[in-house]
């Protein structure tokens, strides 16, 4: 008798782990700390949050001050930068929101009457 109310499409279960699963955990684990190390190592010469002397701040944003408006033709800031120079970016991200949440719904899909989906 199917159970009543409704039900959820699920990722099958992995299989159990074999014997030899140890090495591939700290073989794995390895490859994560190093990559981690990598990663905060290239941050340690980042400037400090805010930092005026910044190449961001003593660079880019002047001149996006002061040239967006006569190189874009859009009066508001926010939307020159995000429209015009970032416009592939800000596209990029649009697609990604996009996939995960179609993602989402086809992972969550409910299983109608008699086992169709739906």
């Amino acid at each position: 008798m199917p159970a009543k109310g409704p039900q959820f499409k699920v990722l099958p279960r992995r299989p159990p782990t074999p014997r030899g699963g140890r090495v591939y955990f700290y073989l794995s684990m390895l490859t994560v700390l190093l990559t981690g190390s990598v990663l905060v190592y290239g941050t340690l010469d980042m400037p400090a949050f805010g930092d005026p002397k910044a190449p961001a701040n003593l660079h880019v944003a002047p001149r996006y001050i002061a040239q967006s408006e006569q190189e874009t033709g859009v009066i508001n800031m926010v939307t020159a930068v995000l429209a015009s120079y970032r416009g592939y970016d800000t596209l990029g991200e649009t697609v990604v929101i996009f996939t995960a949440g179609l993602s989402v719904i086809l992972l969550l899909r409910r299983i109608g009457e008699g086992g169709k989906e739906g």
